[in-house]
C-alpha cells in the first residue's frame, strides 16, 4: 500500500528529533543507498541503548544494528514483506532487512548524526532477557537466507 519514494515505520514507544527525517534522507541521497539507520538513545535514562556502526554485512550476519525505524527507498522493498510467521516472535525485523539487503541488493548506511529515541519498556514483548528465545529465532531468520546468500558469491 505504500505509494512514496521512502517510508519509515516508527513504533508508538519511540520519537523521532525533529530533524531525523532530513538528516536520514541526506544521507541516502549522498550515499546512493537505500536504507538509513542510526543509533538507538534512550530517553528516559539519558542513556545510549545501542550505538551503531558503518554498515558490513558480516557484522550485521552476527548481530543486529538497523532498528525498524529507518528511512528505507520503496523502490528497493520491491515484494518484501514482513514475514508473517515470526509475528509476536520478535526479531521480523531483522528479518526484513535481510530480505532488502540480500535478495533485493538494498545498500545501507549508517547516520552516525542523528538518533532515534528508543523507550526501554521493562515490560514490554520483546523478552529482551532470554538470550534463548533470541537465538532460536536468529537461527531460524538465518537459516531462510543460507541458499540464496551463498548463491550470489557462488553464481554472482
Amino acid at each position: 500500500m505504500i505509494k512514496g519514494e521512502f517510508f519509515l515505520f516508527v513504533d508508538s514507544d519511540n520519537f523521532l528529533d525533529i530533524d531525523f527525517i532530513e538528516k536520514c534522507y541526506q544521507k541516502l541521497q549522498l550515499c546512493q543507498a537505500d536504507i538509513a539507520y542510526s543509533d538507538l538513545y534512550d530517553p528516559d535514562h539519558n542513556t545510549m541503548f545501542l550505538k551503531s556502526k558503518t554498515y558490513q554485512l558480516s557484522t550485521f550476519l552476527e548481530r543486529s544494528y538497523i532498528d525498524s525505524c529507518s528511512l528505507v527507498r520503496n523502490s528497493v522493498r520491491k515484494n518484501a514483506l514482513y514475514d508473517i510467521n515470526l509475528n509476536n516472535k520478535k526479531m521480523e525485523d531483522y528479518d526484513f532487512w535481510l530480505n532488502l539487503i540480500i535478495n533485493n541488493n538494498a545498500k545501507p548506511v549508517y547516520v552516525e548524526n542523528t538518533k532515534l529515541n528508543y523507550r526501554v519498556i521493562e515490560n514490554s514483548m520483546s523478552k529482551r532477557d532470554s538470550t534463548k528465545y533470541y537465538f532460536e529465532i536468529y537461527l531460524q531468520i538465518l537459516s531462510k537466507y543460507q541458499i540464496s546468500f551463498l548463491m550470489k558469491f557462488i553464481m554472482p
